[in-house]
């Protein structure tokens, strides 16, 4: 045994708690760190002295040569992070179908009292007070406010949606984009990770900033994380992130860990409706040519059933799928434009059976739509010029003489908000129609915002006891930071005492008779 075992015994001690109070100081400046894994040293006994060998001298037993410092470890728990990545999906799904289903419903703004539903009632009680005072020219003006304020109501809608779903193709575009920057980033990661780690390293934040990356994906996509073992035990190794569908069933390897590659994910749009045809994946090559090659994976949106926000986000903008347009905005679009087209139809139709207060013909009250041609009527829904420049042509009258007196057919009008029309195979009138539209979004969207919170109350939870596992507890590390600083300065006490006794050997011992 050396007479400097003492020595290094203690150096060894200095080292090791030095490194861990470096690391207990990384955890504190990261405490505020999003994402960021508490660190600690693996601390372990030295080989004692002597070892196990056939010339192994003769002691009384082993004599401990102190502490090593071993690998920096991340504290984190693999099993929490594919729960939280699962829920996370989830979440992304409920809370981006309720976010487009909110704008819709306020959109429609009957809270408000200046909804169609408000205009409607108000036209038909003008209606109504023309039927009392047919030759009131102040009373035949509100009709004529109350129908131009009724059209640009349909129209100012009509445009509310439109606008809606050019922000969804711009969100679902935006939402390309950045699920192919986070598989970008999570390879390039991969080979930062592999390159450290074929070195002897563990590069823990870059760990950290991948997991991130991962945690932000699943928001998106449905995934399933893999790990290829790193060169040494404890490292993390390489991500492979499988595309998976709501059971766990892998679609797709969007990240190849092993061969160190990623594939990208497009959204084809159809030429003539602008709404999404199709999903793909593929590598790069595969879409070098501005379509899909051979090489792609294409899925229809009933197909890629892989939960999360882009799934949201393509089922709510609208798909077409064997030539048949589906999709939440469009029913509400489709709905909407048939109740324009059957309310001015039939009202156009009704109001030319009366007579003006000439005596003339009822002409259409609003400008008449082609027959059949529903897409958009709401949107080009428009007062009659000639009804708008003069308010006598308006056929109140039952009679062609068009006597100052008579408003029977202006009753007639009014009381077609009772009558029951074919909307699209709905047998209904047009009020409860109009409701049965608004109704339908609305309950469509407490159902998403009920499932939207019970989502991000599984995820907080998940995401906490995670972070109880993962997070950096200050008054944990100071206790920790305290304990390392004692034993640092104990150790370097003791190689002062050592010091002294090998003074006393070396300068203090064999000096008599000198």
């Amino acid at each position: 045994m050396s007479t400097f075992h003492g020595l290094e015994t203690a150096r060894r001690a200095i080292h090791a708690q030095q490194a861990a109070i470096h690391t207990t100081g990384h955890n504190i400046a990261n405490a505020g760190t999003g994402g960021y894994s508490r660190q600690r040293v693996n601390l372990s006994a030295a080989s004692a002295f002597p070892g196990v060998s056939m010339n192994t001298p003769f002691m009384a037993g082993q004599l401990g040569a102190g502490v090593q410092a071993g690998a920096i470890e991340r504290v984190r728990d693999t099993f929490l992070d594919g729960q939280y990545r699962n829920e996370s999906g989830r979440h992304g799904e409920w809370s981006t179908r309720h976010g487009s289903l909110d704008r819709v419903e306020g959109l429609f703004n009957e809270i408000s009292g200046n909804g169609i539903g408000t205009s409607m009632d108000r036209f038909w009680q003008s209606l109504h007070d023309l039927g009392t005072n047919p030759s009131d020219t102040g009373v035949r003006a509100v009709v004529k406010e109350n129908g131009a304020a009724l059209a640009e109501a349909f129209n100012y809608t009509s445009d509310g949606l439109n606008r809606i779903e050019t922000e969804c193709r711009g969100e679902l575009k935006a939402s390309e984009q950045k699920i192919n920057q986070l598989l970008q980033q999570i390879n390039d990661a991969n080979k930062q990770i592999a390159s450290l780690e074929a070195h002897g390293q563990r590069p823990n934040d870059l760990y950290d900033a991948r997991d991130t990356l991962v945690d932000e994906l699943s928001g998106f996509l449905n995934i399933a994380v893999e790990q290829t073992a790193g060169p040494k035990s404890g490292m993390a190794g390489r991500y492979t992130i499988n595309l998976t569908d709501d059971s766990g069933r892998k679609l797709e390897t969007l990240v190849d860990g092993p061969n160190l590659g990623n594939r990208e994910l497009r959204i084809g749009f159809d030429e003539d409706t602008g709404l999404v045809e199709g999903i793909y994946t593929g590598s790069a090559e595969d879409f070098s040519g501005g379509v899909p090659g051979d090489g792609a994976a294409v899925y229809s949106i009933s197909e890629f059933q892989s939960r999360g926000s882009l799934h949201a986000a393509a089922s709510f903008y609208g798909y077409v799928e064997n030539g048949e347009i589906h999709g939440t905005l469009q029913d509400v679009k489709n709905d909407f434009d048939q109740l324009a087209y059957t309310y001015v139809t039939e009202f156009n139709r009704l109001h030319e059976e009366g007579f003006s207060l000439n005596g003339e013909g009822g002409m259409p009250f609003f400008d008449p739509f082609a027959e059949g041609r529903i897409q958009g009527a709401a949107g080009n829904m428009v007062l009659n010029s000639a009804i708008s420049s003069d308010v006598n042509n308006i056929a109140a009258s039952s009679e062609p003489e068009g006597t100052s007196g008579n408003g029977n057919h202006a009753a007639v009008l009014a009381n077609m908000r009772e009558q029951t029309f074919n909307f699209g195979g709905m047998s209904t009138n047009a009020s409860a129609f109009y409701q049965s539209i608004t109704g339908k979004v609305a309950v469509q969207s407490s159902e998403a915002a009920r499932m939207s919170t019970n989502a991000l109350n599984v995820v907080t939870s998940i995401g906490e006891r995670r972070e109880s596992v993962s997070g950096v507890s200050l008054d944990e590390e100071m206790s920790n930071l305290v304990q390392f600083q004692h034993a640092y300065n104990a150790a370097a006490r003791n190689m002062t005492a050592i010091d002294e006794m090998l003074d006393r050997i070396i300068n203090g011992m064999g000096i008599t008779g000198r």
